[in-house]
């Protein structure tokens, strides 16, 4: 009877190993237990975080780290969403002012100075328009300072303009009661 006899020497060998390995993972087992019970022996010894505003203890969640005060910008995850500002469309008409709020309205959304002139043609309309394409074209426009200067010599106030002059040309005809 040999087979019966290999099929008992394969399963006594299977239940030597079987017993080798639970009491292996028995050992590790035991290994993890403590080393948890150190975790948490380690959690429960600590004392809870300060929780801002919340008297129902610590909290699941680390707390978020806090940004200085004297940050000029609020922490990225808190940053709003800046308010939609529009410039208007120039046409010729107070070309300093203009000037003044497109320097602004670039500013405020960091449009760099490279894509400036591509973006403030959207805010032309009328001769500034026509004007500002004819510089475009010929490739007087090379820079924003330029467009400003160029801006400022064709729409901007006359330099020859005396107006001081123009004031003491002024002469009174009638009485001051009139007026």
């Amino acid at each position: 009877m040999p087979p019966k006899q290999a099929l008992e020497d394969a399963i006594d060998a299977l239940s030597a190993r079987l017993d080798e390995v639970s009491a292996s993972w028995e050992q590790r087992h035991d290994s993890l237990a403590a080393v948890l019970s150190d975790i948490q022996l380690h959690l429960t010894s600590r004392p809870p975080p300060p929780s801002p505003g919340s008297a129902a203890g610590p909290s699941m969640f680390p707390p978020l780290p806090a940004s200085p005060p004297s940050s000029p910008h609020p922490a990225p995850f808190l940053q709003l969403k800046p308010p939609k500002l529009l410039l208007q469309p120039f046409d010729g008409s107070a070309p300093l002012d203009w000037l003044f709020q497109a320097e602004q309205y670039s500013a405020f959304y960091q449009i760099p100075s490279a894509q400036r002139l591509s973006t403030i043609s959207f805010y032309m309309k009328g001769d500034a328009l026509s004007w500002f394409k004819w510089m475009f074209a010929n490739h007087q426009l090379s820079s924003w300072e330029a467009f400003s200067r160029a801006l400022e010599l064709r729409f901007g106030p006359s330099s020859f303009a005396n107006h001081q002059a123009a004031l003491f040309k002024l002469r009174q005809r009638g009485p001051v009661s009139k007026y």
